[in-house]
């Protein structure tokens, strides 16, 4: 069972252990966040490109990652709130059918790349770099569907970073 109040992850109190090991495959600084049991964002590190961090911790226990420059959200396993797998669960899904060897513990490998997004998408990721403030979105000329979604992106970065 994952954590979630709302669209907001957060942990909850697990026996089940798991043995991560996160790894930077961007070619960004990457900061790794915990989420803990109120919901609050807990750094955990910073990651260089090609970078890894080993992680202790527990099946219902999220992790996220942001660029450190941009603040956007990194996939973590191609997801952007992670949830780390147990050694069992992962023997079981390559070795579906096999009994679970006794004493086997593993770290998991957590992949941390950058999200694929539509053109347009990017694109209003982009100019969002250069937008100082939201009143400046108004001189750009857009048509209103861009200039709406662009005003979105940006408020839904400020309330990330908040």
């Amino acid at each position: 069972m994952n954590g979630q109040v709302g669209n907001s992850p957060r942990a909850l109190q697990s026996l089940e252990k798991c043995y991560v090991r996160f790894i930077n495959n961007t070619e960004r600084d990457v900061e790794v966040l915990w989420i803990d049991y109120t919901g609050r964002r807990v750094q955990y590190r910073t990651m260089k490109k090609g970078e890894f961090l080993d992680v202790n911790t527990f099946k219902t226990h999220p992790f996220i990652a942001k660029d450190v420059r941009t603040r956007d959200m990194m996939h973590i396993c191609g997801v952007f709130s992670y949830y780390p797998k147990t050694s069992r669960e992962i023997f079981s899904e390559r070795f579906p059918g096999k009994p679970f060897p006794e004493n086997y513990e593993v770290r998991v490998r957590a992949s941390i790349t950058i999200p694929i997004y539509s053109l347009r998408f990017a694109c209003l990721l982009a100019i969002r770099e250069y937008i100082r403030h939201e009143s400046d979105v108004e001189n750009l000329g857009l048509p209103v569907l861009l200039k709406d979604d662009l005003l979105k992106v940006i408020s839904k970065r400020r309330r990330e970073d908040s």
